[in-house]
């Protein structure tokens, strides 16, 4: 029996893995691939997952006139827990914030203390689940922005709570990008926007699967889990996959009004240079084409200004912009940033495009040194169509949202397993028609 065995060890390739299972004295041999994908070792909070009912989930006495976005009708969203995820989010709050000695904690304590419920949204739930450092933490409220204001400045000093300079806009940032600097345990300020202009839309108007989860942890080491609305996200995430939310037949209102609104499609490459792939042929030929077709050099400047090059956007007016680099000390980093999406713009829009089209677009971008008077207004966590929802939140007046239906904008009435099958045959026809109109 040593004999075979060795005999059989000799013939298998040293680089693949060898179980052996012995029944009855008889010993087979399988081998297993090493899988050449990133994805192929899960990161640890995607391991050991268990489902929690959304039912087990829910806020604290006093908010009763909130709604909760996990029990929308029109949506399935999943809701998971494993050590990985609980561990994650202990990590994420006891971040600091850059400017103000206080954690990410501390903040959301502050707030839900005074009647104002915080929850995070988009890449910092998408980097917790991938065991990264976020860059910092956006987040929904259930307050007004007056209201969320004057509690920060209260507790942390005014110089760390920044209302949004425009007009209409519901944003606030916490946390001062002009005092300290980022540190292994620091995180960029944090962007707060109003719990409307996300948990009640609908779904054409986020953004990536990747960057449309949550977290909740219910007070005195009650439930928590991880809110995946698009019942997507979290997969796509752990798989380093890239899928628009919307349906397949709303990709074109998903996209926005022709030529506007491509930051929203542009993040895409966010999550390319992060190491994330399309789903399927489909989404990327989508993103890719419209994109073609709808080329707008100021919002491609701005993107690149924004995103690629860590600056802040002037417009004059006359399509002619200008980027200030207002923390440019480590050219190094910038550098890296701009050759990451240099090229896969260039491998995904096809070096002809590339050529003649964004690199003249990318390289007609002025530089200045220093803040620019007037930076211009970039939607926060690009999702919303134009700014429709940009109101103070007001809260519902029934006794238990949480139990009714979510009443979409526009009828959600489920569609049969034919009429999906209908849809999906008719896609390329869809693409088709959206890039040839």
């Amino acid at each position: 029996m040593l004999c075979l065995l060795l005999f059989l060890f000799s013939i298998v390739s040293a680089s693949a893995r060898v179980t052996i299972l012995i029944d009855s004295d008889v010993p087979t041999i399988r081998h297993r691939r090493q899988s050449s994908t990133r994805g192929a070792v899960l990161p640890e909070a995607c391991r050991n997952t268990q489902p929690v009912d959304k039912e087990a989930i829910v806020f604290p006495s006093g908010f009763e006139a909130v709604s909760v976005p996990w029990m929308r009708a029109d949506l399935k969203p999943r809701l998971v827990t494993s050590p990985g995820l609980r561990s994650g989010w202990q990590r994420l709050g006891s971040l600091k914030v850059r400017g103000m000695n206080a954690t990410v904690q501390e903040v959301i304590r502050h707030l839900e203390d005074n009647h104002c419920l915080f929850l995070p949204w988009g890449g910092s739930i998408r980097d917790m689940v991938l065991g990264e450092m976020p860059h910092d933490v956006d987040a929904e409220v259930s307050c007004t922005q007056e209201r969320i204001h004057s509690l920060c400045s209260l507790k942390f000093g005014i110089d760390n709570c920044e209302k949004s300079p425009w007009p209409g806009s519901s944003k606030l940032r916490i946390g001062n990008e002009r005092r300290g600097s980022g540190g292994a345990d620091t995180i960029e300020p944090m962007d707060i926007v109003q719990w409307k202009d996300t948990f009640e839309v609908p779904p054409t108007q986020w953004e990536f699967t990747p960057n449309t989860m949550t977290y909740y942890a219910m007070p005195n080491n009650g439930p928590q889990a991880l809110i995946d609305l698009t019942n997507m996200g979290f997969e796509d995430v752990c798989e380093k996959k890239i899928r628009i939310t919307a349906e397949e037949q709303q990709w074109p209102e998903w996209a926005g009004e022709a030529g506007k609104q491509l930051i929203k499609r542009l993040r895409f490459w966010k999550l390319r240079t992060k190491g994330y792939e399309a789903r399927d042929p489909q989404t990327q030929y989508f993103v890719v084409e419209s994109l073609k077709k709808e080329f707008n050099e100021s919002e491609v400047q701005k993107f690149y200004c924004i995103y690629v090059m860590d600056g802040e956007y002037h417009d004059d007016g006359l399509q002619r912009g200008t980027c200030a680099l207002v923390d440019d000390n480590n050219p190094a980093k910038l550098e890296e940033s701009k050759r990451a999406f240099n090229s896969l713009f260039e491998t995904d829009f096809g070096t002809p495009f590339w050529q003649k089209v964004m690199k003249p677009t990318i390289d007609g971008i002025r530089v200045q040194r220093g803040a620019p008077a007037t930076p211009s207004s970039v939607p926060y966590e690009p999702r919303q169509q134009a700014t429709p929802y940009n109101v103070p939140y007001e809260p519902r007046e029934q006794a238990t949202p949480y139990r009714i239906p979510y009443e979409p904008r526009e009828q959600a009435t489920p569609r049969s397993s034919a009429q999906v099958s209908v849809t999906r045959s008719t896609t390329s026809k869809i693409l088709k028609l959206y890039i040839n109109k």
